[in-house]
C-alpha cells in the first residue's frame, strides 16, 4: 500500500474547503477538534493509548476479515470512479462475499436467532484484551 501525504489524505478526510483553511492557515488543531473533523478516531491519555488501542484491535477479532478487505478495496478506488462502476463493484463484491464461510454462518446464525460473531456495539462493553 503506497504511502499517503497529508495533500491527498486530508480532503477525503475533512473535505477540500476544510483541507484548504487547515493547509493554508497551518492553525493548531487540538485533540477536540481533530476528533469532530474525523482526522482521530478516539482521544486517551498517554497512559491509558496501548490499553484503548488493543481494546480497539480486539473489537475487530470476530470480524468478517475478507468482507473488510473488499470494502476497502472498493472505498479506494470511490474517488476515481463514477456511481455507476462503483454500483456494479459493489454488486460484484456484494456476491463474492455471499459464498464465504463467514458469511454463510452469519445467515445460520440469524436464522438460529443467536447474535452475530462481529457486533461492534456488543464488543465495546466486553473486555477485548482476552
Amino acid at each position: 500500500m503506497p504511502d499517503f501525504s497529508a495533500i491527498y489524505l486530508l480532503p477525503r478526510t475533512v473535505g477540500l474547503h476544510k483541507a484548504k483553511e487547515l493547509m493554508f492557515t497551518g492553525r493548531v488543531v487540538d485533540a477536540d477538534e481533530a476528533k469532530s473533523l474525523g482526522i482521530v478516531f478516539e482521544i486517551h491519555e498517554p497512559e491509558s493509548l496501548m490499553s484503548a488501542a488493543m481494546a480497539i484491535a480486539g473489537r475487530f477479532r470476530e470480524a468478517p476479515t475478507e468482507t473488510i478487505g473488499v470494502t476497502k478495496t472498493l472505498l479506494n478506488q470511490s474517488f476515481q470512479s463514477d456511481e455507476r462502476l462503483m454500483g456494479e463493484l459493489e454488486g460484484f463484491a456484494s456476491s463474492t462475499v455471499k459464498t464465504l464461510p463467514y458469511h454463510q454462518e452469519a445467515v445460520e446464525r440469524f436464522l438460529a436467532k443467536q447474535p452475530p460473531r462481529f457486533d461492534w456495539d456488543r464488543l465495546a462493553g466486553e473486555d477485548m484484551t482476552r
